[in-house]
């Protein structure tokens, strides 16, 4: 039975398996008026509203995966925190950046290379340097 994503999102759970235009999905979290799905054999993820099936199946690979990731989110949100001004990391984009400060959910940094100041989220830090 297809039911509307947003009149069931609080109730369902991690990782709970939605079918949606076809195909399967997991259930992430809901967000506003959508909900963020994970494609249960691409790995990405989607914001959809609409009709959806929902099943009473859970895909414990999934939730282990996702997680493991805001694990992982956490650990690098403490180590930047933790940073004093003018260490250097590498960026997700493969730069060198020198570390200025940590605001709330995001800190302030300036290429190496440019000197440009920049302010980026936590997720884009690939390596901390000595």
């Amino acid at each position: 039975m297809k039911q509307n994503i947003s009149d069931i999102m609080n109730d369902l759970h991690l990782g709970q398996i939605i079918r949606f235009q076809g195909k399967e999905y997991c259930f992430v979290e809901p967000k506003r008026t959508r909900a963020v799905i994970r494609d249960r054999h691409s790995g990405k993820e989607y914001l959809i509203k609409g009709m959806v099936e929902v099943t009473d199946e859970i895909d414990t690979e999934a939730v282990n995966q996702i997680e493991e990731e805001a694990v992982n989110a956490f650990i690098t949100e403490r180590k930047i925190a933790k940073m004093k001004k003018g260490t250097r990391f590498i960026g997700k984009d493969d730069k060198e950046y020198i570390f200025i400060k940590f605001n709330q959910k995001t800190f302030d940094c300036e290429s190496v290379d440019t000197g440009e100041a920049f302010r980026a989220k936590p997720g884009f830090v690939k390596a901390i340097l000595a």
